[in-house]
């Protein structure tokens, strides 16, 4: 099948969402196939059959939402409340449309269906990550902090033990599991940092990373954008609140572990204008795109296949 010879601008700044996880636009690989809404109004994949290009560099726009950030490009349109608007004419204040419950839930679907977890981590792996305090000693020891249930734990570990072949101990409230490669991932687990491994992979995955930041005050640097703008996107998806203040290069987030009600429209808060890095990808002419967590109204160019 011939490419479409029209395609979509995406920042260096922005995720997007494939089959196979949470992507910035220069990990985007062939083969990857990137979710849009398409004519009927349903989640498709569309095959990347070549790698982004590099459209050179291009005025960007910086939104900050009230529960949210993204990058876009200002060629196109972005749906508010009562209908589509030029993102070059935005103002403080719009609502831009943001994922509803049905796209959520068919995302969250197609992810844990995929058979590209890099990561393979089971339920109990996951569950851990989320609910307890860890640390890593050394290159081969993973250490919990388990206040209660402590015996269910370690009996639920014994999947672990024949995994990784690991050694499993406990000393008062810690259980230690001592495993080179177990500590390896836990490593993942515990920077301020959502690396690719993490992002393409199911989404349960994703939200045992996010699930340690619910219900907790957290301080990110304030050029980590990948962290801030990722834990917004699973904030949404997990129907969660997530104030933040920002201090010097520091940005404090809390995130509720309350849920909230499912939201379709998010308003601007703010939004500054920069020279940045654009790439374009192809993409049907009558598929809308999905950057971040912002349903994009075909903001397509003319896509010239031999550049």
């Amino acid at each position: 099948m011939d490419l479409p010879r029209t395609g979509v601008l995406l920042s260096k700044n922005c995720f997007v969402w494939s089959n196979s996880g949470l992507l910035k636009v220069d990990e985007i690989r062939i083969g990857d196939q990137i979710l849009c809404v398409d004519h009927i109004g349903e989640i498709s994949a569309f095959l990347i059959e070549e790698t982004p290009k590099l459209h050179g560099p291009g005025k960007v726009v910086e939104i900050i939402t009230n529960n949210g950030r993204t990058y876009l490009p200002l060629e196109g349109e972005i749906f508010v409340r009562g209908g589509k608007k030029k993102i070059l004419d935005i103002e403080k204040n719009d609502e831009i449309m943001v994922l509803g419950k049905k796209e959520i839930n068919s995302i969250k679907s197609i992810l844990d269906s995929s058979i590209d977890d890099r990561l393979g981590l089971e339920e109990i792996e996951s569950a851990a990550f989320a609910s307890y305090e860890f640390k890593v000693k050394g290159d081969d020891e993973t250490v919990f902090r388990v206040k209660s249930g402590i015996e269910e734990f370690i009996q639920n570990s014994s999947i672990l033990q024949e995994k990784y072949d690991a050694t499993i101990m406990h000393q008062h409230d810690q259980v230690i599991i001592k495993s080179k490669t177990f500590a390896y991932i836990s490593e993942y687990f515990i920077e301020k940092k959502i690396p690719e491994i993490l992002r393409r992979s199911r989404y349960s995955v994703m939200k045992a990373y996010f699930d340690q930041y619910v219900d907790k005050k957290i301080k990110v640097d304030i050029e980590n954008l990948d962290l801030i703008v990722f834990l917004q996107i699973m904030a949404l998806f997990e129907n969660k609140s997530v104030k933040k203040k920002i201090r010097g290069h520091d940005v404090t987030m809390i995130i509720s572990d309350e849920e909230v009600q499912s939201r379709n429209f998010s308003r601007i808060i703010n939004h500054s204008k920069s020279l940045a890095p654009v790439f374009r990808i192809p993409m049907n002419s009558n598929w809308d795109a999905i950057i971040d967590n912002v349903l994009v109204g075909k903001h397509l160019i003319s896509y010239d296949l031999e550049s």
